[in-house]
């Protein structure tokens, strides 16, 4: 008789201090709550206002631009100046000039590095503060900091207006 009571005492004070979900008040506060940034851009390289005309979105015009400049000055013989031996995805046979397999291999793909360099754009618009997360490959992070110590100083993001430091998180493939 007392587990009846104990338990229907339990059940009566959940029922009290349950929480009352009224959909039309959460629909109004979503639309009351106003955006904290009115006008927010991110850094733009000069003049890629002209370059990215397609682009209506600023951090992608960003990634656009950092893309082609990163293309443009990484070193490719970075690995063979260094000795850096890459894991090899996939390999094929050698054949002699007859057609027959010589017992080689060589490789015909490399497994892919992805490498995360983490930059900022401070308020006057210049990169400083890189970093990379290849731990495996340390020569690529010295060689992020080739590239991004090249790069053009930006026009720093904006906050309704005021220049302000961001932080960038960009991917490069090789």
């Amino acid at each position: 008789m007392k587990n009846i009571l104990v338990l229907l005492l339990l059940l009566v004070s959940g029922l009290s201090f349950a929480q009352k979900n009224n959909y039309n008040e959460l629909k109004d506060k979503k639309k009351s709550i106003e955006p904290a940034c009115v006008t927010c851009t991110c850094a733009k390289f000069p003049k890629s206002d002209k370059k990215c005309k397609k682009e209506k979105n600023s951090r992608k015009c960003l990634e656009k631009m950092l893309s082609k400049f990163v293309i443009k000055h990484f070193d490719h013989q970075v690995f063979a100046k260094n000795n850096v031996k890459r894991e090899c995805k996939r390999t094929e046979f050698i054949f002699d000039s007859e057609g027959n397999t010589t017992g080689q291999t060589k490789c015909v793909a490399y497994s892919p590095i992805i490498v995360f360099v983490n930059f900022r754009v401070n308020k006057e618009g210049f990169v400083d503060n890189v970093r990379s997360s290849c731990k495996r490959y340390p020569i690529l992070e010295t060689e992020a900091k080739r590239i991004f110590a090249k790069m053009p100083q930006l026009q720093p993001a904006t906050k309704d207006g005021v220049p302000y430091e961001m932080c960038y998180n960009m991917p490069i493939s090789l």
